[in-house]
C-alpha cells in the first residue's frame, strides 16, 4: 500500500499523480529497488550539446567558442582576500605625514617607524595565515589555476638575500609551500593527462630557480671567508719564512 509523500493519502495502485494534491507520484514502486545516484555537474557545449573536456576554450565537436565562464571561486576568493591585505598596507605607506621629523623630535619619529613595521609584519602575517589556510582545490581546473596564482608570487630572489635584507623570503617560502602539496596532489589525481604537464613545468620552473638562488646565497658566505682565511694563511707564511 503506497501513500502520497506531499499530503499522506493512500495511492491507487499504478497511478502516476495523486487524486488528493496533484503531486506526480515516484515510478519506483519498490524502496528496495537499486537506483542511480549521480553526483557533480557535466560542462555541455551551449551550441551542439556534446560535453566538454577541462580547459576547453572552444568546443572540439562544432568549434563554437565558449564564453562566460565562471571564475574560479576558490582560488579567486584567495587572490581577492590578498589583494585587500595588500590594499592595507599601500594606504599605510601613502598615508600623508601630519608634521615633519623636526617637528615631532626625533624620538617620536622612531617610534612611529617602529609602529608602520610593525604594522607591516602584521600584514605579512595575514598573507602568510590565508596561504597557509587555503585549502588545496579538488578540480583540475581550480589546481592549474592555482598553480599559476602560487608561482607568480614566488620571489625566487629572496631565497638568495642575507637575512634582514628583505620580507619577501617568508612569504614565498608559504607560496611554494603550498604549491608543493597543490603539485602532489595534481600527480596523484592526473599525473597521466596531458593537463598535468602545465603544472609540472611550473613547479619545476620554481624549484631550479630557487636552488640557483640558495647556492647563490651560500657562495657569498662562503667566498669571503675563504679569502680571509687564505690571506691570513698567506700572512703567517710570509711572517715566519722572515719577508714580512
Amino acid at each position: 500500500m503506497n501513500f502520497c509523500s506531499n499530503c499522506g493519502s493512500q495511492l491507487t495502485s499504478g497511478v502516476k499523480f495523486c487524486s488528493e494534491c496533484g503531486t506526480q507520484i515516484s515510478s519506483i514502486s519498490n524502496p528496495n529497488q537499486r537506483q542511480q545516484e549521480f553526483d557533480g555537474k557535466i560542462l555541455k557545449c551551449s551550441n551542439c550539446g556534446n560535453p566538454l573536456k577541462s580547459f576547453e576554450a572552444t568546443c572540439s565537436t562544432c568549434g563554437h567558442e565558449l564564453r562566460g565562464a565562471k571564475a574560479l571561486s576558490a582560488v579567486s576568493e584567495l587572490a581577492s582576500k590578498i589583494e585587500t591585505v595588500s590594499a592595507s598596507a599601500t594606504y599605510l605607506d601613502t598615508r600623508p605625514a601630519e608634521t615633519t621629523d623636526k617637528q615631532k623630535g626625533f624620538f617620536r619619529s622612531m617610534l612611529d617607524e617602529e609602529a608602520a613595521e610593525r604594522a607591516a609584519s602584521q600584514i605579512e602575517k595575514q598573507k602568510i595565515n590565508l596561504i597557509k589556510s587555503f585549502p588545496v582545490p579538488n578540480t583540475k581546473e581550480d589546481i592549474l589555476e592555482f598553480a599559476f596564482l602560487a608561482s607568480s608570487n614566488v620571489d625566487t630572489s629572496s631565497f638568495g638575500r642575507f637575512f634582514g635584507e628583505g620580507k619577501e623570503e617568508e612569504l614565498s617560502l608559504a607560496w611554494f609551500s603550498k604549491f608543493k602539496h597543490v603539485y602532489a596532489k595534481a600527480e596523484k589525481m592526473f599525473g597521466t593527462e596531458d593537463d598535468f604537464l602545465q603544472i609540472k613545468q611550473l613547479y619545476e620552473d620554481c624549484q631550479r630557480e630557487i636552488n640557483k638562488q640558495k647556492t647563490i646565497f651560500y657562495l657569498k658566505i662562503i667566498i669571503p671567508i675563504v679569502l680571509f682565511v687564505g690571506f691570513f694563511a698567506i700572512m703567517i707564511y710570509l711572517e715566519t719564512t722572515g719577508v714580512i
